[in-house]
This record gives structure tokens, C-alpha cells and sequence, in this order.
């Protein structure tokens, strides 16, 4: 009779558990061919062992998605570590203000600074993007920023007034960089980016990937931005070598007036998954 009492408060406990209604929280990304969606959609089934469930949306990249969560128009976002200190440090003062609405939840992966060119450009370092046509992303966007940062500490040029300096979206960039209508594109993603893993590997007489070098000293303005990572050979189907680019932290962030025993349940569930998360491809 014990054993039986027992077995139905447990099969009670397990129905009230399975029934417990999941709270909607919001989470603003990027595009759905990205990582950071894909990534939302990974952290999405690790959150619903808490009881929660995102509503994933999708965005133009990190300065919309810290805007809007700034503003409190989502509970949630993904943003990367360049752009959260561009705000804060160098932006006008409604940009700070609103990435000071923004709190750190957890780190979730490292964004690869992509700096692709034409084999046929003569671009072999950073030194020789000055003077070339050269793709800087969609305006505002996570790859921007990274263009922005980058060609203003190493060449001293904004991108904002040079017309070299062409914004597109990374589709187009592509595709203009296999034709050899520019000479160069940026690409800030995560490591292994589906719209590069998508380039076949016939396409690798046409493009590489700009290697700084294992030793390479990163520039003061940036120092504190990017770190230098290595790019294994055959991390896309074109690349060949191994190549050695910058990268930045990438964040899962929260609104400051979304509740603190949320945020730290939230994050106890990040870090309890750690493992499984890490072998997703996304993160």
C-alpha cells in the first residue's frame, strides 16, 4: 500500500510539472540564416527545462538588438562584446543610456571577425584593405561596428565617409566578392556560419580568409575589443590553411528591470547545460 502512495504522488508531481504553463520571453537575434538565431533555438530548449520558452525574433544585428532591449521592447538579446562597449564608451548619450538598461545574463560563444577577399585583389594583410572596395556590412550592424573599429584603428579611416567602403547585406557581399565586384568583405559571426559553410569548396580559387598571424599585435584603440583566434583549415569547405583572425565575446543580455530571480535562473540553467550547448554548432 506505501509503495502504491508513493508511485501516485509521483506520477501526480510528474503531471502538475508536465502541465505547468512555460513563461514567454522574448529574445531578439539576428537573421534566420545566422547563428544567433540558430543559437536562440538551442538556448530555447535548454530554458524550457526552467519553464520558460522564447519567442525568437529575428534583427538587423547587436546595436538594434541592445536598442530595443535597452527600451524595454524585449526581455531578452544577443549582442556582441565590441558593440555593447561602443555604445556605452562612444556613441551619443541615448546609446549609452540604453546599453545601461542592458545586464550580462551569461557569455554564450565568440564572434569570428571574417575579413574575406578576392584572390585576385592583392589583399594579403590587413595593411592592404586601404584603397580597395572593400564590404563593411549592413549599417549598424554587428559587422559594421567590428569594419568600424577595425579599419579606423589600423587604417584611420571611418567607413562612414570613405567610398570605398560599401554596406550590403552578407548574401549580396557574397556573392559581388565570388564575382569580383569588391575585393574584401567583413563578416562578424560565429565560427562556422552557415553562409560560409554554404560556399562550395570549388569556390576556393576564388576566395581567403586575411590572416594576421599568431604573433600579431592587435592595435591599442582595439585592444581591449578583440583577441586573436585561430581559424582550423576546413572550418568552411573552401578554406585550405589555418588562419588566425580577430574574435569578441558575445553575450546573452537582459533588461535591468526584468526580474533578478529570473536572470538567475536563467543563468544557472546556461551554465548547468554548459556541456550540451557547447556541442551544439551554433554555440
Amino acid at each position: 500500500m506505501k509503495r502504491i502512495l508513493i508511485l501516485a504522488l509521483v506520477a501526480i508531481f510528474a503531471v502538475f510539472n508536465c502541465s505547468k504553463p512555460k513563461e514567454k520571453l522574448s529574445i531578439l537575434t539576428g537573421g534566420q540564416d545566422g547563428n544567433y538565431y540558430k543559437a536562440a533555438q538551442e538556448l530555447n530548449e535548454v530554458l524550457k527545462k526552467g519553464f520558460f520558452e522564447l519567442d525568437i525574433k529575428e534583427s538587423t544585428g547587436s546595436i538594434r538588438n541592445i536598442g530595443q532591449l535597452g527600451s524595454g521592447a524585449v526581455n531578452l538579446a544577443l549582442a556582441q562584446y565590441d558593440v555593447i562597449i561602443l555604445n556605452a564608451l562612444y556613441l551619443d548619450e541615448e546609446s549609452k543610456k540604453l546599453v545601461n538598461n542592458c545586464h550580462v545574463v551569461a557569455p554564450m560563444a565568440y564572434e569570428v571577425i571574417h575579413i574575406l577577399t578576392h584572390k585576385n585583389s592583392g589583399i594579403n594583410t590587413l595593411d592592404d584593405l586601404k584603397g580597395k572596395k572593400v564590404v563593411v556590412g549592413q549599417e549598424r550592424s554587428g559587422t559594421w561596428v567590428s569594419a568600424y573599429l577595425i579599419m579606423k584603428a589600423v587604417h584611420d579611416i571611418n567607413i562612414t565617409k570613405d567610398s570605398n567602403m560599401i554596406h550590403l547585406p552578407d548574401k549580396d557581399a557574397i556573392a559581388k566578392l565570388l564575382a569580383g565586384e569588391v575585393d574584401a568583405m567583413f563578416l562578424t559571426s560565429m565560427e562556422g556560419v552557415p553562409l560560409l559553410k554554404d560556399i562550395p569548396a570549388s569556390e576556393e580559387s576564388k576566395i581567403k580568409l586575411v590572416s594576421v598571424g599568431s604573433n600579431y599585435q592587435i592595435p591599442q584603440l582595439i585592444q581591449n575589443f578583440y583577441f586573436v583566434k585561430q581559424l582550423s583549415a576546413n572550418t568552411y569547405p573552401w578554406q585550405k590553411e589555418d588562419a588566425f583572425t580577430y574574435a569578441t565575446p558575445s553575450y546573452l543580455l537582459a533588461n535591468k528591470s526584468f526580474s533578478r530571480e529570473k536572470v538567475k535562473k536563467i543563468a544557472e540553467l546556461v551554465y548547468k547545460n554548459a556541456d550540451t550547448l557547447k556541442k551544439k554548432s551554433s554555440l
